[in-house]
């Protein structure tokens, strides 16, 4: 399992603590302040923040001139005890008062001393903190029966609608029924997880005649998934329903640490006056001027009553206590629920709640983030029943037997919690349970619901502090244990139903220990059973019996005052007179309730009058809106943003050094300033500034939906229009909120993101009647491609749209039923659905928006982050423009003045100034530069140098209606509390694809024609904006100020229906007649512009008349049949200010119109673009400014008219065309690292952050954990093993295993890399320090492409060896390679039958196809299993592997010929190393001690007697000397072995004399023989489909971030490798299933990652990168890695030197084999990729090989065998199987015998690859393996 559970706990507890919870005062589950001051006196005071003295503390402080003391003697709950399923690991923990009883008579009799653990929850909540959250009130004649005995007012009838107060029941049949309540404070509800055990269970019940029921409803008998307190799948204790919402009342003080030692009480009056209590060291005493209530629980009200004087006098006396105040019956009456745990039942299914399944990190993070996973199971406890013995009254609903079913027992956790809570000795566990851990199981606890036996308390002491004596008393009244016995048999009766007998169930009838003597399954053996293995259900009541005056027994009365005493009240379970027929929370509850307004009675509250501290309703939400706001910015900050150089959306960094000149300064840098920064710095020898008076972007701004929020705020310009006459007349002094963008992006940050280009005609308009040449929708067209990265596959790469360009262009990938109702609406008002920004525009759409991976992508995002390490372009934020420097005399632009951070900089342009600041910022800079209307600049003060009276003017917007609201009957729209949920938060932070990826609520837009537009043609004049909410969906937190609707407005239209379910349409006029105007306020830079839009001041009411007629469209709409589906209408209240018109006429529209304005924020036309010859236009249609020098203006100012649609689109993208830029860019940074979030190096960084905090852990108990290194080695060891790799860390944990055994292992490298861990990314360790970093010698035959003709050959220098290094694959070889050891080999042990069963022993196979057959098993320490992640095109392999008359097959089963998807050592889709699966889980056994770094010297080895007796290594500087008692096992692998046993004197003599080294034994074949699988690398084939595994779809952060929680993306794939084939060349005359060939497919290729890391694992040059590879970087692709198996060749191992650091000489000698065999094979596994590629299933994807001649076979003719095999030799690379270099055997050339003992030295044995005397045909870690177990076994029999 991933962590244990303890281990867990602090992982889950901080994501809860980050996620769950926060600490804000708006908070309503934030964390209750302990008060730091304690007034003397208080009016009530209450003892206990359990189940009931929390919620009287919430009721009587809703009296605000109440002040209420709350006393706890715990602290704040416990946060890992918020997760229901890990309920029993708070026991006996710090939040329990861990009671034990008195030893028992009766119960018990199996645990220590015969006491019961009593867990009881010593925290905030009580024991509601620390239960199993069961929601069970019990049954009606529980009440009535308290009300016949003369409690009034406590009758069911009574009582039921306290349960209902409190109750906010989220099953929709249930809630708000007859006997269930909605918005109350305490959340009710069942688990969203059930296993498949729960509803056999209940199936059970039905089948033996019982229904399934609600239980807490009209009849209790029966059977029912059970409700709890809890809420989003925590638990919902009283501390979180009640104190949590109202902890910031002023009136109420919660003291926690508080120990009540007593209460004070006069003993002449008998007026309880106040309490004594210890906190923090320090002793209080405080009064309450009206009452005392003690809510400290069945045992601690007792205690602290006797404490107090009231009790029975003769214990008191007994102890010590006086005065004796009241001698009343204190303690006595005490009874309980006792249950029998131990019933186990065997299932053969895999559905029990293990430990091992839950704590695994999908699971956790699942819960986390959705809460219904198993971690939201009640304690375990899933089911419920209310059955009925023979001896309850058949015909009355009045069962006697409660059955709590459990899916899993107290096995199922490992032994770590459930054993302990319960109390069993290990005696017991160890007989009875230990057997079974961890099986699949299923439980029940049945208890008798009525008990008859009575216990008591009593004071240990008058010590406060001590413990009282506690005896319930259990099964004393032998009626009791006769009911048990038969809710025993009655259990035993349904496990054998139907239902549990088709899982298997059966019942584990092994006896339990202390009844063996008695007969087995008779009542007497389950009375034996029953009293050994008894414990408490903790619903201890009755011990302040409630009680009429007549009844001597009772210590309080029904009004739960203690009997003579005044000013004390007790209210809990120590109050019920007999315990309810249930579990005891949901009463307590209710009492507390009851209680409260017991108190306000009696003190007169009146009932009627309006609550003066009103709390709940919010906290029905987790988070309010804002603090959400900032939970998710911390999210996106950490997750969706970056900051390093190489980050394509990494943070832009403000210029700092600005320099005195520039060739082009640009003013503005938002939609049109960005794009023109980016593109004129691609002429690297160009100078850019790009000034910007704002800071970068808004981070909360990201997320669309929240696009209202970001105005108002100090990222908007917050303008104002001055009042208006026709406009906005219901906005405070009838002014317009103008937004503007104040940041890089400038508005493209702040906007709705809605991404509409407008109409062909517009722009064809510009060019005909404006004369703008060059204009024309032919014209522009290109450039709104040319920005445009179209994430819809049906738009992109059409005549319309484009893929590729900076501008990420989609659809928000959630949409709502209500968006597509709207759009079919549409259609049926005979409009089509259609792409708007195409061929024709009129025609409804979900609007597509400028967003990338659901998060705004504004133009700085797209323009200027990816460009933003230009050497040549300054970015200089917070810079706000004075003005531009323009030379009168010349009239041209030199530079700009503005100031940054109080210092004022004057800097030239010796090109040109672009002005890009806007429509109303572009006019009042170049008004205060002397540019505009002279007298109006002369009236300001300013000079001017240009009279051009038509700047500021013709100024135009879309302006809108809002308050045109929707009801809706159905659950679909964007309210606050919908967005701000966990769930949804969380899964947009991952995916991208919740409601809040929608675009500001915009859902939908729709172009109408109405009926006064004359235009003919596609020419729209109407626009609507669908939003999915409206102005009150959001709880009136935004939007209603971003509208500026006044608080009179808001209260008297919108308020009424907060919150409601609603949708909304804003339409307007897209082409507005009516013109303003911007002028400046004052010659004061800093002074705001008056901006005057002039809205419905056009002369003909033309405007106003289309509006008009857009709302009747819109209603219209509204009552098509696709809407009506949604039971909309519209919200019919008057407008205000428009109530004396008639409702519905024009007149009516008008007024509303007018009075609820509100701008589109489509700004355009201050600065009129047009020919010099108009007298009009302010620049020229190539943007130079007319009259000016050297100046441009590119923004929404230049257009001379609207275009009809948002106005985003055009300003970015049209400035392009101006430029003029025709040279060869220079610095290109458009391709395709702008489509990865962030670069491939850089998000391992992040992955590995992931994959650090939350894959590994580092505590003892983990068994994933961090192998720690052995600091104290000693001298002498039994066995030492040399290497820590895929055979030794088998060898180690094996040897270990006998724990007289010391061992040993020396690794020269550290722990595994975490980077490591994911598959995919498996190239990247190579060449890293995890890596030996081995070349083979110059190869005359080989990796003649390579650098110096060296072959890479990566070996992995960590714990786990290669298996920490290698593409992971799990490939055993074929049968007959290990029959060919044993018989040509003379290795007598080692034939397929021999070694197979070493095989199955360390496998655990996840295919459940595979595990436990005869091939695979299941189990063993190493986990093997297919990823789970598949492409198409692997599919597509596979079938045309079976298309060339192959069969897809297992290849390590009965068959190797095959194709199949390959099946690899991951675990949780991540590598499992032989470190993972074999040293971390036996790490901290003490006879095993790892040491890392240690790099072997040499064995040291006796040379008279020929025996090895310990190991010299060295390690941080220190040699050490270690010697082995028993053997040196010598396990560093195919290079490394041969190299120690020479520096050590066994070797060629000759070589080892040459080196300098004395030979000890003369052994020439160490070293020989070597045997390795050479590949080819570079056969790709280009395909159509988007199916291969390029960087850019690996490292986005939802394929991230779905890999850490699920395991279940392409990072899971095998090194890139999904597919194996084993074939037979044309050339092998071996007959059967013996292929000769393997090829390992790659969906992807060496191009796939960018170039980034694979073409160095492989060795490829520069040279043949730049001319192969390079030109298909990143395109589409798939790879053959083919190889021969067996090949002929042989190399050899030498030393370089006798210096044990130098690296050895590696010869593989390649392709060398006499006959060319080896060659042969591999030219025809070439042929046959070839003709794979070829077949139906890989041509369905456009497969072709990319034919491009491969470098240094130029000369070759192509496809021949001749280019083929030159092909082969430049192109080779090593498979990283090097084996056979100490060859195991009998024939002479054996360096070892089949024990694996060197020949010809004692006590030293090798056991790695190095041994194989034959290459296996696959790849070799899982023989390596393989190998480590066959070792372990063979030196156990040695030495045992």
């Amino acid at each position: 399992m991933m962590l244990p559970i303890k281990d867990l706990t602090v992982v889950l507890t901080s994501l809860i603590s980050w996620f769950l919870f926060s600490d804000t005062s708006s908070d309503p589950e934030g964390y209750v302040r302990d008060t730091s001051v304690i007034r003397a006196e208080y009016d009530f005071i209450i003892v206990g923040a359990g189940a009931a003295g929390a919620v009287i503390a919430n009721r009587l402080s809703e009296v605000s001139d109440w002040n209420v003391l709350l006393l706890e003697a715990g602290e704040e709950e416990s946060m890992t005890g918020q997760i229901p399923v890990l309920a029993a690991s708070l026991q006996l923990s710090n939040v329990d008062w861990q009671y034990k009883t008195e030893p028992q008579e009766n119960a018990c009799l199996g645990y220590l001393n015969k006491q019961c653990n009593w867990p009881r929850g010593k925290m905030l909540g009580g024991s509601t903190s620390l239960n199993y959250m069961l929601y069970v009130r019990g049954n009606k004649r529980d009440y009535d029966k308290w009300r016949d005995d003369g409690n009034v007012g406590w009758g069911y009838d009574d009582v039921l609608p306290y349960f209902i107060k409190s109750e906010d029941n989220r099953n929709p049949f249930l809630a708000g029924t007859k006997y269930h309540g909605k918005g109350g404070y305490l959340t009710v509800q069942e688990p969203a997880y059930n296993t498949p055990l729960a509803a056999a269970f209940i199936q059970g019940g039905v089948e033996m005649g019982y229904e399934n029921r609600n239980c807490n409803g009209e009849l209790q008998t029966g059977f029912m998934i059970p409700q709890g307190t809890i809420r989003r799948g925590s638990r919902c204790s009283t501390s979180k329903a009640f104190l949590r919402p109202v902890r910031n009342r002023q009136n109420l003080h919660i003291s926690m640490n508080s120990r009540v030692l007593k209460v004070v009480i006069d003993p002449d009056t008998k007026v309880a006056t106040e309490v004594q209590f210890e906190k923090g060291g320090k002793m209080y005493f405080v009064k309450a001027k009206k009452e005392i209530i003690l809510s400290a629980g069945s045992i601690a009200t007792p205690q602290i009553l006797m404490l107090s004087g009231v009790g029975p006098a003769d214990h008191l006396a007994e102890i010590g206590i006086s005065p004796v105040i009241a001698d009343l019956p204190v303690g006595e009456n005490m009874h309980d629920h006792v249950g029998l745990i131990g019933m186990v039942f065997l299932i053969d299914k895999p559905y029990s709640l293990l430990s091992a399944r839950l704590m695994t990190l999908p699971i956790i993070l699942n819960y986390t983030l959705f809460g219904g996973t198993a971690m939201s199971v009640l304690g375990g406890v899933e089911g419920l029943g209310f059955i009925k013995s023979k001896y309850a009254d058949p015909n009355d609903d009045y069962p006697d037997l409660q059955l709590h079913f459990g899916s899993g027992s107290d096995i199922s956790d490992d032994g770590a919690s459930l054993r302990y809570a319960h109390g069993f000795t290990d005696e017991v566990w160890n007989e009875y349970y230990k057997p079974i851990v961890n099986r699949d199981c299923w439980t029940i606890f049945p208890y008798n619901l009525r008990p008859k036996s009575r216990g008591y308390i009593r004071l240990n002491s008058k010590d406060p502090y001590d413990k009282p004596l506690i005896n319930p008393n259990y099964f004393s009244d032998p009626d009791d244990i006769k009911v048990t016995i038969e809710a025993v048999k009655f259990s035993l009766a349904l496990s054998k139903t139907e239902a549990l007998k088709a899982i298997g169930s059966k019942f584990y009838d092994k006896p339990f220990p202390g009844c063996k003597d008695k007969t087995l399954w008779t009542d007497e053996y389950w009375e034996c059973w029953i009293k050994a293995s008894s414990f408490t259900l903790a619903h201890t009541v009755g011990t302040c019996k409630m009680g009429p005056d007549s009844d001597p027994t009772a210590v309080v009365d029904p009004q739960l005052r203690v009997r003579g005493i005044k000013n004390l009240r007790v209210a809990d379970t120590s109050i019920m007179p007999s315990v309810p027929s249930g579990n005891t929370n949901a009463p307590t509850i209710m009492i507390g309730e009851k209680a409260a307004d017991l108190i306000k009675k009696d003190w007169n509250f009146d009932f009627n009058r309006t609550r003066a501290t009103k709390d709940y309703g919010s906290f029905k939400i987790m988070l309010p809106f804002k603090d959400y706001a900032v939970a998710i910015t911390a999210l996106l900050t950490s997750l969706i943003f970056s900051d390093t150089p190489g980050d394509p959306e990494g943070y832009v960094q403000d210029a700092t050094n600005i320099r005195t000149s520039y060739d082009f300064i640009i003013i503005g840098a938002g939609s049109a300033g960005a794009v023109i920064a980016n593109r004129l710095s691609e002429i690297s020898n160009w100078n850019i500034l790009l000034l910007e008076a704002g800071g970068d972007e808004s981070i909360s701004g990201q997320i669309p939906v929240f696009a209202a929020g970001i105005q108002l705020s100090d990222k908007d310009w917050q303008y104002k229009t001055i009042p208006q006459t026709k406009a906005c007349l219901g906005n405070a002094n009838r002014q317009c909120l103008w937004p503007r963008g104040k940041m890089l992006g400038g508005s493209s940050s702040i906007n709705y993101m809605l991404y509409v280009r407008g109409n062909k005609k517009d722009y064809d308009i510009w060019r005909d009647t404006y004369g703008c040449t060059g204009w024309g929708y032919d014209d522009v067209l290109p450039y709104f491609l040319k920005s445009e990265d179209n994430q819809n596959p049906f738009l992109a790469g059409t005549k319309y749209h484009n893929k590729g360009g900076y501008l990420t262009v989609g659809e928000s990938s959630f949409k709502s039923p209500i968006g597509a109702a709207f759009i079919q609406g549409g259609v049926e008002m005979g409009y089509e659905n259609r792409d708007y920004n195409g061929e024709f525009q009129t025609g409804f759409m979900f609007s597509q928006g400028t967003t990338r991976r659901g998060s705004r992508c504004s133009t700085s995002k797209a323009f200027l982050r990816p460009v933003r390490n230009r050497a040549n372009l300054h970015i200089s934020m917070n810079s706000h423009v004075i003005k531009i420097i323009i030379n009168p005399t010349t009239k041209t632009a030199t530079g700009v003045q503005f100031e940054k951070q109080g210092k004022m900089y004057f800097v030239g342009a010796t090109k040109e100034v672009v002005l890009s600041a806007g429509a109303i910022a572009s006019p009042q800079i170049l008004m205060l530069s002397g540019v505009g209307p002279t007298a109006h600049l002369t009236d300001k003060g300013i000079t001017t140098i240009l009279d051009q009276p038509n700047v500021g003017e013709n100024l135009q917007d879309h302006v809108g209606l809002i308050g045109m609201v929707f009801l809706i009957d159905k659950p679909y729209s964007l309210l606050s509390a919908r967005l701000v949920s966990l769930p949804t938060i969380l899964n947009y932070t991952l995916f991208g694809g919740t409601p809040l990826s929608m675009l500001g609520g915009v859902e939908a837009i729709g172009f109408i024609k109405s009926k006064i537009e004359t235009e003919t043609g596609d020419f729209p004049d109407v626009q609507l904006h669908f939003g999915s909410g409206s102005d009150i969906s959001d709880d009136g937190t935004a939007i209603r100020y971003a509208h500026g609707t006044t608080d009179a407005v808001w209260d008297a239209y919108f308020k009424p229906i907060l919150n409601r379910e609603t949708w909304t349409i804003f339409p307007y006029n897209v082409r507005p007649k009516s013109r303003g105007n911007i002028l400046l306020n004052s010659k004061d830079p800093y002074d705001k512009p008056l901006i005057n839009p002039n809205y419905y001041t056009d002369p003909d009411d033309h405007d106003i008349k289309v509006t008009i007629e857009s709302v009747k469209f819109s209603l219209a709409i509204s009552k098509t049949e696709a809407l009506k589906a949604m039971g909309s209408r519209l919200y019919d209240k008057p407008y205000p200010g428009c109530e004396d018109k008639i409702l519905w006429t024009d007149e009516y529209w008008e007024c509303w119109i007018k009075s609820s304005s509100f701008t589109l924020a489509h700004t355009a036309g201050t600065c009129r673009m047009g020919p010099a010859s108009d007298p009009k236009s302010v620049v020229d249609p190539e943007l130079k400014f007319i009259g000016i020098n050297k100046l441009r203006v590119a923004d929404s100012s230049i257009m001379p008219k609207l275009p009809s649609g948002n106005t985003n689109a055009p300003t970015s993208r049209l400035q392009l065309k101006t430029l003029g830029i025709n040279r060869t860019q220079t610095s290109v940074d458009n391709g395709l690292d702008l489509r990865s979030m962030i670069q491939f190096r850089e998000y391992a960084i992040a992955i590995t952050g992931l994959l650090t905090s939350l894959l590994l852990g580092d505590t003892p108990s983990d068994p994933e954990g961090y192998v720690q290194d052995a600091k104290n080695i000693r001298t002498s060891y039994d066995f030492i093993i040399i290497g820590a790799g895929s055979a030794g860390s088998v060898i180690a944990n094996r040897l270990s295993e006998i724990s007289n055994w010391n061992i040993l292992l020396l690794e020269a490298g550290g722990d595994e890399s975490i980077s490591g861990q994911i598959p995919v990314f498996a190239a990247g360790i190579q060449l890293t320090d995890k890596d030996w970093q081995y070349k083979t010698t110059p190869q005359t035959k080989a990796c003649l492409g390579n650098l110096n003709q060296r072959c890479n050959w990566p070996k992995g220098k960590m714990l786990g060896g290669s298996s920490s290094i290698n593409y992971m694959l799990y490939v055993r070889g074929n049968k007959r390679d290990y029959d060919n050891w044993r018989d040509t080999h003379g290795c007598t042990g080692w034939g397929y039958d021999d070694v197979l069963p070493y095989f199955l022993k360390s496998e655990d196979n996840q295919n459940p196809f595979l595990a436990g057959t005869k091939y695979h098993n299941k189990g063993g320490y190493l986990t093997v299993g297919e990823s789970s992640f598949k492409s198409p095109i692997a599919t597509a392999f596979v079938q045309g592997g079976v298309e060339m008359g192959y069969e897809n097959r297992d290849y390590n089963g009965e068959f190797q010929t095959g194709f199949m998807l390959a099946q690899g050592t991951t675990r949780r889709g991540s590598r499992c190393s032989a470190s993972k699966a074999f040293l971390r889980p036996v790490r901290n056994r003490a006879n095993l001690h790892i040491s890392m770094n240690s790099h072997v010297i040499k064995i040291i080895i006796d040379p008279t007697t020929k025996t090895a007796t310990g190991v010299q290594f060295e390690k941080q500087g220190k040699m050490y000397f270690v010697e082995a008692t028993k053997e040196v096992i010598l396990s560093a692998g195919a290079v490394a072995s041969p190299q120690i046993l020479m520096l050590s004197g066994v070797g060629p003599a000759a070589h080892l004399t040459e080196k300098g080294i004395t030979p000890i034994l003369d052994q020439p074949y160490v070293g020989e023989n070597l045997q390795d699988h050479v590949g080819i690398i570079g056969m790709v084939f280009l395909i159509d489909k988007p199916y291969s595994l390029l960087s850019a779809r690996l490292v986005s952060l939802p394929t991230i971030l779905n890999y850490t929680l699920f395991g279940g993306t392409p990072l899971s794939v095998l090194g890139g490798v999904e597919a194996l084939g084993f074939i037979k060349s044309k050339v092998e005359t071996a007959t059967g299933d013996w292929p000769d060939i393997e090829l390992h497919f790659g969906s992807g290729s060496d191009i796939s990652d960018d170039g980034t890391a694979v073409r160095y694992a492989h060795g490829t040059t520069d040279a043949v990168w730049d001319a192969y590879f390079k030109p298909i970087l990143n395109r589409e692709t798939w790879t053959i890695f083919p190889h021969y198996t067996r090949p002929k060749s042989r190399g050899n191992i030498r030393l370089n030197s006798k210096d044990p650091y130098d690296k050895p000489l590696i010869n593989p000698n390649y392709y060398t084999d006499p006959d060319d065999h080896d060659i042969k094979v591999t030219i025809e596994s070439v042929k046959f990729s070839l003709a794979i590629s070829k077949t139906e299933a890989l041509k369905a994807m456009g497969s072709r090989l990319y034919d491009k001649p491969y470098p240094g076979c130029e000369d070759k003719i192509l496809w021949t065998d001749e280019y083929w095999e030159c092909w082969i030799k430049r192109s080779s690379f090593t498979l990283g199987h090097a084996a056979s270099s100490c060859k195991m055997g009998t024939s002479p050339d054996a360096v070892v015998s089949p024990e694996l003992k060197l020949i010809g030295i004692n006590k030293l044995r090798v056991a790695d690859a190095s041994v194989m005397p034959q290459l296996t045909s696959g790849n070799t870690n899982v023989p390596t393996i393989m190998i480590g177990e066959k070792a372990s076994d063979i030196i156990k029999k040695a030495w045992l």
